[in-house]
């Protein structure tokens, strides 16, 4: 099924439906990954920064690392951490190696299924097994 005119969600919606292509899970895929990035960064991919061709999707693959992460990650995640008096030095170093495991692994499945060519992107089967496994870590 083609259509005339792009339906969906600005920001969400693959770049392949803007060159025609028919509706597909590889773009429901793409959605998905848009989610997961916005989810974890607290930012929406249509935010006033992503201009000029920044997007969302470029902003966090800069920070991708373990080394960066906590650049691109939206500290209000660890707020719960803190109204429990946690604070960022009562985590150990192991503690802190598996928070940056599981976020940079989220981020990159995130990136994974919102990469330009729906040939590239996992299928919604390997992502669940993806999620899993860092789940399982």
């Amino acid at each position: 099924m083609s259509s005339t005119g792009i339906k969906g969600t600005i920001g969400y919606i693959p770049p392949e439906y803007g060159l025609g292509s028919e509706v597909s899970t590889m773009g429901d895929v793409y959605s998905y990954g848009i989610l997961v990035l916005e989810l974890f960064t607290g930012k929406r991919p249509v935010d006033e920064r992503f201009k000029d061709g920044m997007t969302m999707r470029n902003f966090v693959e800069i920070c991708a690392s373990p080394v960066r992460i906590m650049e691109v990650i939206d500290p209000s995640m660890f707020s719960q951490l803190e109204d429990d008096g946690i604070e960022h030095g009562d985590i150990s170093v192991d503690e802190r190696k598996k928070i940056e495991y599981c976020l940079v692994s989220v981020v990159a499945l995130g990136l994974a299924c919102s990469v330009e060519s729906p040939n590239e992107r996992l299928g919604m089967t390997d992502v669940a097994a993806q999620m899993h496994a860092i789940r399982k870590r």
